[in-house]
């Protein structure tokens, strides 16, 4: 009989145990799963006021880009349109008949285009496109156009636009702006010209708010360029 009352105390304690050992880890259980959902709580309040900060950024970013936009346009007659992956930008850099310098007068507009596109495009691909009139062979026109967007190219990376990608392309007489004029003649000088086509994917660029006016402006003037 005492040994039956010694087993039986024995179980008991034995089951009070385990009771408290399963209480203990329940407890510890439920404190480890909240103090994980208060983390998984506070990074996800910290993602989202990154990303509030920095949709905020970008548009801070495009509304300054139009402003300087608007200033190229205003201080050097810059035509800017979109282009399929980007912009197309149109500087009045005009060059001699069978010339390729860059002359001194256009030297400010091409800075002030590399200081945006540095600015804002740091790693894009900018296209330097150069164009030829037509007097000459298609073989003899490309031959200048290369030169002037070679040098075109060479500028730009000299007046600091260092991250981005710059392509050269001569494009020989491909869309005339005054077709057929050559030479001397009215409207020659704006066939050997470049302009210049910015591909863009950084963050930093974001989509330029080009609004739809300006884009049909754009389109009207720079229409066989």
């Amino acid at each position: 009989m005492l040994l039956r009352s010694y087993a039986l105390r024995a179980t008991s304690l034995a089951f009070a145990g385990l009771s408290m050992t399963a209480c203990v880890t329940s407890k510890t259980f439920n404190r480890e799963m909240a103090a994980t959902r208060e983390s998984i709580a506070t990074e996800r309040a910290e993602r989202l006021r990154a990303d509030s900060a920095l949709g905020a950024d970008l548009a801070g970013l495009r509304a300054e880009l139009r402003k300087e936009l608007g200033d190229l346009r205003q201080e050097y007659d810059a035509r800017i349109a979109r282009a399929e992956n980007g912009l197309q930008v149109v500087m009045p850099v005009t060059f001699g008949f069978d010339d390729a310098m860059v002359r001194d007068q256009d030297r400010a507009g091409i800075q002030r285009f590399a200081e945006i596109a540095q600015k804002y495009y740091p790693t894009a691909t900018i296209t330097v496109e150069g164009f030829a009139d037509p007097a000459g062979g298609a073989e003899y026109n490309r031959r200048p156009s290369q030169a002037r967007a070679e040098n075109v190219k060479r500028l730009l990376a000299e007046r600091g636009l260092t991250g981005a990608t710059i392509n050269a392309v001569g494009l020989g007489t491909a869309r005339q702006v005054v077709p057929g004029a050559m030479k001397d003649e009215p409207g020659a000088e704006r066939n050997r010209r470049v302009t210049f086509v910015i591909e863009h994917g950084d963050l930093r660029s974001g989509t330029p708010a080009v609004s739809a006016g300006d884009r049909a402006a754009d389109a009207t003037t720079t229409r066989g360029n």
